[in-house]
């Protein structure tokens, strides 16, 4: 049981680590390119995106006339665009889009934050008809976080266990016992403190069990 408890952790934490370099190549990556992965699935659609050190997880749904067109996953990356020159644009125009805007689909959301917290946020869907604000579909919502926050979190099962990585492994240099710390020179094949065997002479004895059986 303990030893199963221990492959699925290292797995978890083989798991966790590549996500923080994942997220953090990510992070660096977004100021330069922008990101996105949306996933369809009927009207609604899952969109992922990354730019500028930010993540937004935001999940919409489209008129029903717009019939299933779409790819079930979508995945697709752009450089950074060039910021808009708002001068050059006649003041009378109404209603302009930027690159920005289509990127995350700020034409769809409510302005206004439902839940602001520094450069977290949550926002619910906008539907306008004409100058009457109707009532937000249900289940669509927006989701907004910085980079750094997905890395710091992808790295905290790492950082956990690498103090009782780097003990085990001094201690087994040294030859100690890498449960109780206790000098295994005079006894190497059992720990006379707390009575655990060295991983290497339990192997040795398995082997050993395993070659006889089969003698047999």
């Amino acid at each position: 049981m303990k030893r199963m408890r221990r492959i699925i952790l290292n797995g978890l934490t083989a798991l966790s680590l590549l996500l923080c370099v994942a997220t953090t190549w990510l992070w660096v990556r977004s100021y330069r390119h922008w990101d996105s992965a949306d996933w369809y699935r009927g009207h609604y659609v899952l969109q992922v995106r990354s730019a500028m050190g930010m993540v937004a997880i935001q999940r919409q749904q489209f008129p029903s006339d717009w019939g299933d067109l779409r790819a079930p996953i979508s995945i697709y990356s752009r450089p950074k665009p060039p910021p808009v020159d708002w001068s050059k644009i006649p003041s009378d125009v109404f209603g302009i889009i930027s690159d920005d805007m289509l990127f995350w689909d700020r034409f769809c959301w409510d302005p206004e934050a439902v839940v602001q917290c520094g450069d977290f946020a949550g926002y619910r869907p906008m539907k306008m008809l004409g100058s009457e604000r109707l009532p937000p579909r249900p289940g669509c919502w927006a989701i907004e976080s910085p980079d750094w926050f997905w890395c710091i979190l992808a790295a905290i099962l790492p950082v956990a266990r690498l103090p009782g990585w780097y003990q085990r492994r001094f201690r087994s240099k040294h030859g100690l016992c890498a449960v109780c710390g206790y000098d295994l020179r005079a006894t190497p094949d059992r720990c006379p403190e707390c009575g655990t065997i060295p991983a290497t002479v339990g192997e040795s004895r398995r082997m050993v069990i395993c070659f006889f059986n089969r003698r047999v």
